[in-house]
């Protein structure tokens, strides 16, 4: 069981995940044997916490105790009220004090700091590992578009109305690989507040003009970036499934405003990639290994085709047309 996985058991079993992540994983423990024993580990994990006891009746004093010693750091001694030992048999309203509510909020603070990056954290590796599930389910739709079609992933059209690279999300729809717009949101991005939120049809597309052909193609692709292709002695290609292991085919949806192109998706902390032969991978730079490295811009460091077939370049729907009107 990998960290991942394992932290959001964890969120899951504290109740840390949001709504809908509670119910992925709810979802996948009934349809996974492997994960839920996973679960069970965990709670087994956590099951000494159990005999702990529920409260704790403090020493004699143990207040005045603790504010001396803090007091006496300082050097501020001589300031020191003077407390009287609060008796543990005395009902609390009659024996509390300042310096009872003072180390209170003191060790309520303390705690604080430790507990809530922690359920941060668990959060945020919750989201990835819900991201890159939603990427092997998009993966294994392109997978299965791809060997009805002669090998070939969707195709971006090189000019057009239709000329974006998130036009693989509604192809994928109306063949029936995908059934819902929610599969292409990532639960780390921003587009994941937006409830209402839904991939436009093509037909939707084509019969629009002015803006709003640029508003719904924008909307197309969700929160993830698609491959462009290539382009070889002056013609242009889409990509072929080759199934191979470091050519990167979706991404977190990048971001033109950041450095590197960084995706704004998981808090800007690095981008989900699926690659060809369907494996996911969380990278904290858009670089993979191999000659072409970065995934946002092709060998010549553009936002433009690859220059070869092995030169991978994800855009997101905002990108502009392949080919200018002339070409």
């Amino acid at each position: 069981m990998s960290s991942i996985e394992r932290e959001q058991l964890l969120g899951y079993l504290l109740g840390a995940l949001d709504d809908d992540e509670q119910r992925h994983i709810a979802t996948r423990l009934r349809r996974e044997p492997e994960l839920l024993r996973s679960l069970e580990s965990v709670q087994r994990t956590l099951r000494p916490l159990e005999a702990l006891p529920r409260s704790y009746e403090p020493p004699a004093g143990l207040a005045a105790r603790t504010c001396r010693t803090v007091l006496a750091k300082r050097g501020r001694t001589e300031r020191l009220p003077q407390l009287s030992p609060v008796s543990s048999t005395a009902h609390w309203t009659q024996g509390f004090r300042f310096a009872d509510l003072a180390v209170g909020v003191a060790i309520f603070l303390a705690a604080a700091a430790l507990i809530v990056p922690a359920l941060q954290n668990s959060r945020f590796h919750a989201q990835v590992f819900t991201c890159q599930n939603k990427l092997r389910q998009i993966g294994v739709a392109l997978t299965q578009y791809s060997e009805r079609h002669g090998g070939y992933f969707p195709v971006v059209p090189p000019r057009g109305k239709l000329a974006t690279a998130g036009i693989y999300a509604p192809v994928l729809m109306e063949h029936g690989l995908l059934t819902e717009s929610s599969q292409v949101v990532c639960p780390g991005s921003p587009l994941a507040e937006d409830r209402h939120y839904r991939v436009p049809r093509l037909s939707e597309v084509e019969r629009v003009g002015g803006d709003q052909v640029g508003e719904l193609c924008s909307q197309m692709g969700g929160s993830y970036g698609y491959s462009l292709g290539h382009i070889q002695d002056g013609v242009y290609y889409g990509t072929k499934n080759l199934r191979r292991q470091h050519f990167a085919l979706m991404a977190d949806r990048p971001s033109l405003h950041m450095p590197d192109f960084q995706t704004v998706n998981h808090s800007a902390r690095g981008q989900n990639v699926l690659f060809e032969d369907g494996h996911v991978q969380f990278l904290a730079t858009p670089s993979i290994p191999g000659p072409s490295s970065h995934i946002f811009t092709n060998d010549a460091g553009r936002i433009a085709p690859g220059l070869h077939v092995d030169d991978p370049v994800i855009v997101s729907s905002t990108a502009y047309p392949l080919l200018s009107p002339e070409e």
